[in-house]
């Protein structure tokens, strides 16, 4: 892992401060939205149609 840092190939990123201990809804959306934001690539392995990441990616298709 420390290669891949000291390559720029991995950033870990702490969006939130030390009282947020476990995940939510809320806060996993807002880890994702940065994640998304900062990527200037990505691949989605696996989206529910119409789930939280697909609504998220935009990739939505139209009932």
């Amino acid at each position: 892992m420390a290669v891949k840092v000291q390559a720029g190939r991995v950033i870990i990123i702490r969006p939130f401060d030390s009282a947020i201990r476990r995940p939510t809804k809320e806060t996993a959306a807002i880890r994702n939205r940065l994640v998304i934001d900062l990527a200037t690539r990505h691949t989605i392995i696996h989206a529910t149609p119409g789930g939280v990441l697909d609504r998220l990616m935009g990739t939505q298709t139209p009932a």
